[in-house]
């Protein structure tokens, strides 16, 4: 959803809710976004609003019933591969099928207080269709009025792979027909009005295995997933819309839902008390049927027909039903409201989730392509970026192989090293194989080696030769990986002191993390020896390595 501000019943019955629907059905990965890098498009003249109304509409996701827990919940513009995958898209897709999209004249013709003749606004449906191929998604769920840009999406698909599919390139996992039938049940469940769309071709099927003569596709072609939008006028009778000024918000105390519904259009009907009137020509009784009970849904309709009830009881009733299915969204937002650190969390975290499986989409696109060459190993992996302040470090995941976790600890390692190469290790950093690790183009020695975390944090067993470089790989019982490159000069004097008071062929060290802070230990310094009759103790201070994090400059 766009950040406009504050949803309202609209956004919430024609989509918001069955949303929550899609979540707890437990069928399917489901991503909701804050698409504030759309509301660029039309508002680029005053972004002011942007970043508060993005946090408004964050919170009445969470209001609403979408769970972090089940589904990815995160901002657009937090993810970079929305930026990215765009402007590859954009040089295949032809100008005049952005021309043709329904919405483009009527929103032109709808803001004329807007210049929208620029790039952004016609390129706008790149960007949409770009969101929903990021996460190579079967099904969109949307009305009709979007079904024209999730048409586009599929043709701007197989256009990228027309032009850059791989004969030789494994079909992707077909979408059974057991899956689909599963989504039909689902869907008559979210109404019996719903409509389950599906194109010819939706689904890869044996003609794009390998060796076949087809090339299997890099961009999945989705599937429009009709939801049911129950009819919900705004109070003037017409669609409920921010732009009509008829809306009901999901945060209007019940007073204000009460001032609101008073004013309410009723159809033109019942000039007199007295008169009867079709309540299903009358807005109201809409609201009725979404959120009265039956007994109320019956009285008003009898009284209503009857002549016994009057519009403004009637409207009174609506809005007590109204206020009390806000209710429990209302005081879910307000938690929330209580606790920002809490959202921005969610937010954070949905943006790494989602960046994780962008990126995966992305080195097969880029692959595709030809953009960069990457390895068969690196295929495999995922990037991300840890933080989006650029200060920070770049973190890995590598929670698609953490079957690897219960390995032996020699196979773990030489994966962990492999991936460390090819994976993480920038390409102007050229290495080549040595003993106990690699050598640079300089011939610095770089002592590599690899472990996971353990009760007291990662323990590694370095052989008492001297190295100029350490390179430490850490990998987390979240299945994240950092890695630490150390130069000589931090580990010099403790190392030199350890190697002339033991006899052992290996030195133990240790890298921990207390707080945010990560520090290396060199455990062997910690005994003591007697001389005569007094007591020498070995201590030295924890080396703090936070600063070297990912920091390639030593292997350059």
């Amino acid at each position: 959803m766009r950040p406009t501000g504050k949803l309202h019943l609209g956004n919430y019955m024609g989509a918001l809710a069955n949303w929550v629907k899609l979540q707890d059905s437990g069928q399917y990965e489901c991503y909701f976004f804050v698409a504030d890098l759309h509301a660029l498009t039309t508002d680029y003249a005053d972004t002011s609003n942007i970043a508060p109304n993005t946090r408004e509409v964050a919170l009445d996701f969470l209001a609403a019933g979408l769970d972090p827990q089940k589904c990815t919940i995160f901002v657009q513009s937090r993810v970079k591969q929305h930026y990215e995958l765009p402007m590859f898209l954009g040089m295949i897709t032809p100008l005049s099928w952005l021309e043709r999209v329904p919405s483009y004249k009527e929103m032109q013709e709808n803001l004329t207080s807007r210049d929208l003749t620029n790039y952004g606004f016609l390129g706008y449906p790149v960007l949409m269709a770009s969101d929903i191929l990021l996460y190579q998604a079967n099904f969109v769920p949307v009305g009709q009025d979007q079904r024209a840009h999730v048409e586009l999406t599929r043709e701007i698909a197989r256009r990228f792979n027309f032009f850059y599919a791989d004969p030789g390139r494994p079909a992707k996992p077909i979408s059974s027909e057991e899956e689909a039938n599963a989504l039909i049940d689902l869907e008559k469940e979210l109404a019996e009005e719903s409509v389950l769309h599906r194109h010819k071709g939706t689904y890869m099927k044996d003609s794009h295995a390998e060796g076949s003569g087809t090339p299997a596709p890099v961009l999945v072609e989705p599937a429009v997933l009709l939801t049911h939008s129950p009819k919900l006028p705004g109070t003037d009778g017409r669609k409920m819309s921010k732009s009509y000024g008829n809306t009901i918000g999901l945060t209007d105390s019940p007073r204000l839902v009460s001032e609101k519904l008073a004013k309410m259009w009723n159809g033109g009907q019942r000039g007199l008390v007295s008169e009867p009137g079709d309540p299903e020509r009358c807005p109201v009784y809409d609201l009725h049927k979404l959120f009265s009970s039956d007994n109320i849904l019956r009285e008003t309709g009898d009284g209503c027909r009857n002549a016994t009830i009057s519009c403004t009881e009637c409207k009174q009733f609506a809005a007590l039903s109204t206020s009390r299915h806000l209710r429990p969204i209302q005081s879910k937002r307000t938690e929330y409201e209580l606790r920002p650190n809490d959202i921005e969390e969610i937010l954070q975290g949905g943006a790494e989730k989602a960046a994780r499986r962008a990126e995966e989409t992305m080195v097969e696109v880029r692959e595709a392509m030809g953009i960069s060459k990457v390895s068969p190993f690196s295929r495999l992996t995922v990037f991300e970026q840890y933080s989006y302040d650029t200060s920070q470090p770049m973190r890995h995941s590598l929670e698609n192989h953490k079957d690897l976790w219960n390995e032996t600890s020699e196979k773990v390692e030489k994966f962990l090293v492999e991936y460390w190469k090819t994976g993480m290790v920038p390409s102007d950093c050229v290495l080549k194989q040595a003993e106990d690790g690699f050598v640079t183009n300089r011939k610095k020695r770089i002592f590599t080696s690899a472990a996971q975390e353990g009760n007291s944090g990662w323990h590694f067993r370095i052989p008492a030769r001297s190295f100029e470089v350490w390179a430490l790989i850490c990998w987390d019982q979240s299945f994240f990986v950092n890695d630490f490159i150390i130069p000589q000069k931090f580990f010099a004097q403790p190392f030199a002191q350890i190697k002339k008071n033991t006899r052992e062929k290996e030195i133990h060290v240790r890298v921990w993390k207390f707080d945010e802070k990560w520090s290396l230990t060199f455990e062997g310094l910690n005994e003591h020896e007697e001389i005569g009759h007094e007591v020498v103790i070995h201590v030295v201070d924890p080396i703090d390595v936070t600063e070297l994090i990912s920091n390639y400059d030593p292997l350059r």
